[in-house]
């Protein structure tokens, strides 16, 4: 891959491991934030209403688009009259197949040897082969013009024949996360406040409280003197995002190795300001002192007025600040264990969960408190999976749950308690020891729930079961 320019826990098994850390010989350990159940900083806002989004920003010239999407799941497009739309209020463009007839067909990777992948035309012309597939762009001067002048776009279709189908215990889970490349940025402001710039954008993960912590143990500070950005290229150019569960060991560990820059520096501006070598400089809670001498004593204050003011010492630069991108060469492997206990009433095919057992290890632990959040919404949606959700189709390829009317999401009262242990075995291949945490639930549960199910059902000569297990399901199987 190409480098960039709570008291929910049961019970804790801890292994060893080794982390990188940044004190010099003889300095002590300081009071950690990584590890603690801290509340999630970004909630208070949302929750008030303040929350800044896409929409919520004004920006000039910005063109809207809505699509003109097929009804069809198969069908031929005898005529498509765009004429009028052309001419409604505010409308800047209305595009066809005829428009985009010199780019390539959309790239779909396929994920396993002999996977079918049709083609996926930019806008279709003439045959569409899936339900919602655009047949015109609409581009207006707002969301709402857009969407009206779309209503006015006419198309006449032959149907074609569809198809509905694309070719008519204990369960052990490893999970792979922090492959790839992360950037982060770390600034002492002259006030002491630090600046956090990171590549790794949330979308309700907690981002801005966890890489707070980080940051905060690195510089020996307390989180709420940081101040942390993500989305933003004006704070940091690079960055690739927040998916995988890659955000903790990539995002968070190249924020280590900026903190730990920035250590380094402000270890020898701290020597100067204390007349003192910088090998005998320790950092403490808030700053820096003479190891031994606990009163020659400066502020990250004190340094960063020196970094961005001067005088400086001879050969230092300006400024107090660090950026890094880290780009392992290997992923890191999460894992762990998933027994199920369940009970099914014969008569109705009713699965109950009696009992779940759930073992996980994603190494260190930021913040237990949103880290059980992220396992309690991976359960959820492993719930969804084993007993609710279900894409359905009719004979000729039509979708019918397409509404959430039809596809059954899980409620929180559909969602089983899980009796959860963690383990912490921490990795070697970043500096915080983490390791991915997202997705443990989805891959883990199911199978287990499953296999669960049909050990239930084997003396009925039940050897297969497909999710969703609905009730209706395991009555079919079991009266096979």
């Amino acid at each position: 891959m190409a480098r960039p320019p709570h008291a929910r826990h049961m019970g804790v098994i801890v292994q060893s491991g080794r982390c990188h850390d940044v004190r010099a010989p003889g300095e002590p350990r300081r009071l950690s934030h990584v590890g603690r159940a801290a509340r999630r900083r970004e909630d208070p806002p949302l929750l008030r209403g303040e929350g800044r989004f896409l929409d919520d920003l004004p920006i000039d010239g910005v063109a809207h688009v809505a699509f003109v999407r097929s009804a069809h799941a198969h069908a031929r497009l005898v005529a498509l009259d765009v004429a009028v739309a052309r001419k409604a209020a505010g409308v800047i463009a209305v595009v066809t197949a005829a428009e985009v007839d010199a780019f390539p067909a959309i790239g779909m990777a396929r994920a396993i040897e002999g996977m079918v992948v049709p083609e996926m035309a930019f806008v279709a012309g003439d045959v569409v082969r899936c339900q919602g597939t655009p047949v015109a762009i609409v581009v207006a001067e707002s969301a709402e013009l857009a969407h009206d002048a779309a209503a006015l776009v006419r198309a006449e279709w032959t149907a074609l024949p569809g198809a509905a189908e694309p070719d008519a215990a204990l369960a052990v889970y490893v999970e792979p996360s922090g492959l790839g490349w992360e950037s982060g940025l770390v600034r002492m402001e002259t006030d002491g406040r630090v600046t956090v710039a990171t590549g790794s954008s949330a979308h309700g993960q907690g981002h801005e409280t966890v890489f707070a912590q980080i940051v905060a143990d690195r510089l020996g500070i307390e989180p709420e003197a940081i101040d942390v950005r993500h989305g933003d290229t004006a704070a940091i150019a690079t960055g690739i995002g927040t998916f995988g569960s890659r955000s903790t060991a990539l995002g968070g560990g190249a924020l280590v190795h900026a903190a730990d820059a920035v250590v380094v520096k402000a270890r020898r501006l701290a020597a100067h300001l204390l007349e003192a070598h910088a090998a005998d400089v320790r950092l403490g809670a808030g700053g820096f002192a003479v190891a031994g001498v606990p009163d020659r004593f400066v502020r990250w204050a004190d340094v960063a007025r020196l970094a961005w003011a001067g005088p400086l010492p001879p050969g230092e630069e300006p400024g107090l600040e660090a950026s890094h991108v880290l780009a392992p060469e290997h992923e890191v492997w999460s894992g762990g264990a998933v027994v199920a206990a369940v009970r099914i009433e014969r008569e109705t095919g009713a699965l109950t969960l009696e009992r779940l057992v759930w073992i996980d290890d994603a190494g260190t632990i930021v913040n237990p408190l949103l880290a059980d959040g992220q396992l309690d919404g991976s359960l959820a949606q492993a719930w969804g999976q084993i007993a609710l959700e279900a894409v359905r189709f009719d004979a000729d390829g039509h979708l019918l749950s397409g509404t959430l009317m039809d596809y059954a999401l899980p409620r929180a009262d559909d969602v089983p308690h899980a009796e959860v242990h963690h383990m912490h075995s921490p990795t070697p291949r970043n500096r915080l020891g983490a390791k991915g945490l997202g997705e443990a639930g989805n891959i883990g549960v199911p199978p287990a729930v499953v296999n669960a199910a049909v050990d239930a059902l084997a003396p009925l000569g039940v050897r297969h079961l497909d999710m969703p297990l609905t009730p209706e399901s395991i009555w079919k199987a079991i009266r096979r």
